[in-house]
């Protein structure tokens, strides 16, 4: 089913109340393998992981910082900029708009070793262990050639 801007835009907004939530409902399952302490990083045991489509409530959690609550009578969603008409949500507004389910896959690029991995630092004082070469390549050939990048 294609999604229109309109329902993009609820969507995202729904995602970005979304973390705060869900940190909360994740940190409570004792099922779940907690990585770190500080901003929840919370693992699926493979055991529970049995069908093609991961339920919601054995998803994983990556939150890379803190999350506070969020005050949702208060709470808007400004649509401006590069818009036909620019809007402000409410989370009732969000609420009423309908519902749809995609589903996707996401699949893990991982790091190969027959990649070449190639360092580009940028800095003058790189740090220890970075061989000299490494350390002047210009970074023209590095993103113009035909190496990833990585940093």
């Amino acid at each position: 089913m294609p999604i229109n801007r309109r329902r993009f835009l609820a969507l995202s907004a729904v995602a970005s109340l979304a973390p705060s939530a869900v940190v909360v409902a994740h940190t409570r399952r004792e099922y779940m393998v907690r990585v770190n302490g500080r901003a929840v990083n919370a693992e699926t045991p493979l055991e529970l992981l049995t069908d093609f489509l991961t339920p919601n409530h054995l998803f994983f959690v990556r939150s890379h910082r803190l999350f506070h609550p969020t005050d949702q009578p208060k709470w808007t969603l400004s649509v401006d900029g590069d818009v036909a008409t620019a809007m402000q949500l409410t989370l009732t507004d969000l609420r009423r708009m309908p519902v749809t389910e995609v589903t996707c896959m996401l699949e893990r690029a991982e790091v190969k070793s027959t990649v070449k991995q190639v360092h580009t630092l940028g800095s003058d004082d790189p740090p220890k262990g970075v061989p000299p070469f490494h350390r002047s390549m210009p970074l023209r050939p590095v993103v113009r050639g035909p190496w990833p990048m990585g940093y």
